[in-house]
């Protein structure tokens, strides 16, 4: 693994920008009798796609630049009101189909009018990092702190087998610059790379966050996880849960494979560095994709299968070239086979069992209309509590909740002997039961094909 990204390793980081205001996109080779004009080699990074409203929302961030690091500005409003002519072709194909794009809207984000942000920093210091990269990325992460803008939270922790927290989430930067200091190893006297726990302990410094701010975690390892205590799937469940984005930043032997997946499931990003060299442009290269970049919203007509998103920039200048594509899948949610577990969105009152909230009693008649439409299929629904009740009693509301909703679909029509059910208490929480929204969570509803 380690050889081919050796092999492969051309990373650009972004460094700059350029107003397309300024009319000089374009390459211009000149000598004494001819003026030869090249292709600028420009590229759309899509760097988010979010599809959890579609169709009546799909929206996509996407970054402008060029091979050299150098992104474009003043594409879109509010910098650029003449803008139009320029995203003009962008599409969205269904299966081969163009869909009709509907209320499209792009919106230029730039870091003064970018979203707040809290970033958690975890520094791998275990002694394979090495006195010399250690003060590289200590070194770094000062630079970027001093270039963050002003409502940005930072809080920044080291680790080994043990969490050095150097700098508790604070808005103050002055504060963060005459704490956090250049200086290596000086402090440390453990071992080991407790990665897992690491980003556990960032995730909890996040939750001390104002609920309008973007919730980050900038994490550089060179190795494995050597003994956290918590494993790799409860630690997805709580960045999801807590809307956390994991970049990822690897060096000399880190598991790229498990980076790749944590950070892809966060919606953040894995970065692999190959020299020290690379650690102050790699954290510049996040903050500014997180600050400078276009928002492109619109709606479609639902169509179930793969969708492809085409994004050209046009250009007065027909030599210069940018496209961006993407790819996104709607499943026939109709379609279920043995074995696919279905969360019903229900709400449920702490140690109360019964049904009354309209969206909940609109998701049962959905699983309704999805029996009513496959006859031959079972289901087994399962109930869920969290921890505030004895074990006793939460077993007993678990399997009072999964029955009223195997009686809601009863009314629907469904009949009873393809439904069965079970209660498992507090005993499969989703997340840990550490705040109300958490307990909120695993207080659910689950509904599983059996057959």
């Amino acid at each position: 693994m380690l050889d081919s990204i050796r092999n492969n390793h051309y990373p650009t980081y972004l460094s700059k920008s350029n107003s397309y205001l300024n009319n000089n996109i374009s390459n211009v080779k000149e000598n004494d009798s001819t003026t030869e004009r090249l292709y600028t080699n420009y590229n759309v990074n899509i760097t988010s796609l979010d599809i959890s409203e579609y169709p009546k929302k799909i929206v996509i961030e996407v970054v402008v630049s060029d091979t050299n690091g150098i992104y474009l500005t003043n594409l879109a409003p509010p910098f650029n009101i003449d803008y139009l002519d320029i995203w003009s072709g962008i599409s969205d194909s269904c299966n081969g189909s163009k869909s009709i794009i509907r209320d499209l809207k792009i919106e230029e984000i730039q870091k003064d009018n970018s979203p707040k942000y809290a970033i958690a920093f975890l520094l791998d210091h275990s002694p394979s990092m090495g006195e010399d990269r250690v003060k590289k990325l200590q070194s770094g992460v000062r630079e970027l702190v001093q270039y963050l803008k002003e409502p940005d939270m930072v809080s920044i922790t080291k680790f080994t087998s043990q969490m050095y927290n150097s700098v508790s989430l604070t808005r103050d930067k002055f504060f963060v610059l005459d704490t956090f200091k250049v200086n290596g190893m000086e402090g440390i006297k453990s071992f080991g790379t407790y990665y897992f726990d690491a980003i556990e302990f960032g995730i909890k410094q996040l939750k001390k966050a104002p609920s309008d701010y973007k919730k980050i975690i900038i994490a550089f390892t060179d190795g494995r996880d050597s003994g956290s205590k918590i494993d790799k799937q409860t630690l997805t469940n709580l960045l999801i849960a807590n809307d956390v984005k994991l970049f990822n930043v690897g060096y000399g032997y880190a598991d790229v494979e498990g980076m790749k997946s944590l950070s892809k499931e966060s919606k953040g990003k894995f970065y692999m560095t190959l020299t020290s060299k690379e650690f102050p442009y790699v954290l510049r290269d996040i903050y500014l994709k997180l600050s400078n970049y276009y928002r492109i919203t619109y709606e479609l007509d639902s169509c179930v299968g793969v969708h492809t998103v085409t994004i050209p920039i046009n250009f007065e200048d027909e030599l210069t070239e940018i496209i961006g594509n993407a790819t996104y899948d709607i499943e026939d949610k109709t379609i279920r086979k043995k074995g696919d577990i279905v969360f019903l969105n229900i709400e449920f009152d702490i140690r109360q069992s019964a049904i009354t909230d309209k969206n909940s009693l609109e998701e049962i008649r959905k699983v309704s209309e999805w029996m009513l439409a496959n006859v031959n299929r079972k289901i087994l629904i399962k109930g869920h509590t969290d921890n505030s009740g004895e074990k006793g009693y939460n077993q007993e509301l678990s399997l009072k909740r999964a029955s009223a909703v195997r009686e809601q679909l009863v009314k629907l029509g469904i009949d009873k002997s393809r439904m069965s059910i079970a209660g498992f208490g507090s005993s499969k929480p989703l997340v840990p039961n550490d705040s109300e929204p958490n307990r909120q969570k695993n207080r659910r509803t689950e509904i599983e094909v059996v057959e």
